[in-house]
């Protein structure tokens, strides 16, 4: 009688075990939506140059250059601790040398803002899983799903879309957009092959979840995209001959993209001066284009625009997630 009895129990705690460890397999689909804001960290803008690590990673971020971003998921549940997910991103980013803190960057005063569509697939890893337990509600008379918190880490792989733009102040007032790729501002419709505008990033990140009924979450979610890139702000390599620029634009006489190539403030530490522009040098004719004391461009292969390392994107998300119902033949339940 008693091995029938623990037969029973065993059997008893088995099915429930299973049955508890399987609850997820019932809404593993999930689909989310959200809106937030999006960051850079590159060559222009930006705040200090330092040696220290933690300085030029996280002293160099500019609060002032964050914009808008919205994205659209869809996760899939490969156990209560693992899920895949797929995301589109649009967001935008910019930077201006004018707000740095750093005086060699204002004196480059550079700037651009540039689109980011990306699509990415990424792994989830719950630190903290979500509960799938029931509770009894008194207030509505019925089961209900208990408290949830769900704390996760993800990285993956994704590829996105930029094409920077940069400004000049006509007049002091009026600001001209130009397409930086078309002008070619290191010279690349010249001499060189141009970047390719569509590039591959790493996402990686950290994300919390808070069940607000059965079917919709909240969250909140913030990921850094390390790419494979130095363009997404147009400055990856040397300075080019500004004049070549100039004649080289599709107007052909467009004195402003040379401004956008270099538009360095000339100080009174400037290194260069006006004997640089001795007639017979490279810099003959320059004095069509830039007024003496005003703006002088520095020689191409001898002052880098850019430094070592890639360009670096952030979302940060507000997000809310609905779970689709599992069917029998294991697709998502739309009803």
């Amino acid at each position: 009688m008693k091995k029938y009895i623990l037969l029973l129990l065993f059997s008893f705690i088995v099915n429930y075990s299973f049955s508890q460890w399987s609850k997820w397999k019932r809404m593993r689909y999930e689909v989310s939506f959200g809106i937030g804001t999006s960051s850079f960290m590159g060559d222009l803008g930006g705040g200090q140059n330092s040696d220290s690590f933690l300085d030029d990673y996280f002293g160099d971020f500019d609060f002032g250059s964050t914009r808008p971003s919205f994205y659209l998921g869809g996760r899939y549940k490969l156990s209560p601790l693992f899920s895949a997910k797929l995301n589109l991103a649009l967001g935008w980013v910019s930077g201006n040398d004018e707000w740095s803190n750093d005086i060699n960057r204002q004196n480059r005063n550079l700037n651009f803002n540039s689109v980011i569509f990306e699509q990415s697939l990424v792994g989830e890893f719950n630190i903290i899983k979500e509960n799938e337990q029931k509770r009894w509600s008194k207030i509505r008379n019925k089961r209900v799903r208990g408290y949830s918190f769900n704390l996760y880490v993800f990285a993956g792989i994704g590829g996105f879309y930029f094409n920077p733009r940069g400004y000049v102040v006509d007049d002091y007032t009026n600001k001209t957009y130009y397409s930086l790729y078309d002008v070619g501002t290191e010279g690349q419709n010249i001499t060189q092959n141009h970047y390719n505008r569509y590039a591959l990033c790493i996402p990686g990140g950290l994300g919390i979840k808070f069940g607000l009924n059965r079917k919709w979450d909240f969250g909140i979610e913030y990921g850094m995209r390390y790419t494979f890139t130095d363009y997404i702000d147009d400055v990856g390599g040397a300075y080019y001959d500004n004049k070549a620029i100039i004649e080289n634009y599709k107007d052909g006489n467009d004195v402003n993209v040379g401004y956008l190539a270099d538009n360095h403030y000339a100080t009174e530490t400037t290194k260069f001066t006006e004997t640089d522009f001795a007639a017979g040098s490279i810099w003959e004719g320059y004095d069509k284009y830039y007024e003496v004391g005003d703006r002088k461009p520095y020689p191409s292969g001898t002052e880098f625009r850019s430094g070592k390392a890639k360009d670096i994107y952030m979302f940060l998300f507000l997000n809310f997630s609905y779970k689709l119902k599992t069917g029998r033949n294991g697709l998502p339940k739309f009803r």
